[in-house]
C-alpha cells in the first residue's frame, strides 16, 4: 500500500514527511525520495528548493529571480534542473520506501515526472509515501493502491507515528 498526504496549505504535510523519514531510517529502513521547502530571503518566500533522501543533496525547484518559460504564480520553475534531480531516484526499485513531497503544480510541469510517480504507484515495490495536493487528488484516483492520509492540525503530531505503522513498520 501506498500513502498519500494530502491537507491544507501550512498544516506540515513536508514537517510530517521528514520526521516519517527520521523515523524509517532510525528503524533501518531503507528510504529514498525527495522533499522540497521554503526559500526564504528576509522572511519573505522568494522559491522552492529540493533536498533529496538520503545522501542529502539539494537543488532549487523555483524562484522568483529564474529566467525560465516555466511559471507558476510568482515563481518561475526549472523543470530540466528538477528532473535532473528526481527522476533517477524515482525510478529506484532497490529501496523499501520511496518519498514524494510533493505531487502539486510545479512538480507536474514536468510531464517525465507525473509518469514516474504514476508507474511508482502502480508497482507494490517500494512502498510510496508522498505529498499530494489536495487539487491533485485526481490524478492518483484510480490507483488501488494508494491510501489517502487527510493531515490536519488535530493529527499531525501523531501522524508519522500512524504512517510509519500503516506501512508495516513498528513506530520508535
Amino acid at each position: 500500500m501506498h500513502i498519500l498526504l494530502t491537507g491544507k496549505p501550512g498544516v506540515g504535510k513536508t514537517t510530517a514527511i521528514i520526521r516519517i523519514v527520521e523515523r524509517l531510517q532510525a528503524l533501518g529502513v531503507d528510504v529514498a525520495g525527495f522533499y522540497t521547502q521554503e526559500i526564504r530571503d528576509r522572511g519573505k518566500r522568494v522559491g522552492f528548493g529540493i533536498t533529496t533522501v538520503p545522501d542529502g543533496r539539494t537543488g532549487i525547484l523555483s524562484h522568483v529571480e529564474f529566467s525560465s518559460p516555466h511559471r507558476i504564480g510568482r515563481y518561475r520553475v526549472d523543470v530540466a534542473g528538477f528532473e535532473a534531480i528526481v527522476l533517477p531516484i524515482l525510478g529506484a526499485r532497490d529501496v523499501d520506501v520511496l518519498v514524494i513531497d510533493e505531487i502539486g503544480p510545479m512538480e507536474l510541469l514536468s510531464r517525465r515526472f507525473e509518469r514516474a510517480v504514476l508507474a511508482a504507484l502502480e508497482r507494490p515495490k517500494p512502498r510510496v509515501v508522498g505529498v499530494v495536493q489536495q487539487k491533485r487528488l485526481a490524478l492518483v484516483e484510480g490507483i488501488k493502491q494508494v491510501r489517502i492520509y487527510r493531515l490536519d492540525t488535530r493529527n499531525r503530531d501523531r501522524a508519522p507515528d500512524e504512517i510509519v505503522n500503516m506501512l508495516g513498520y513498528r513506530d520508535l
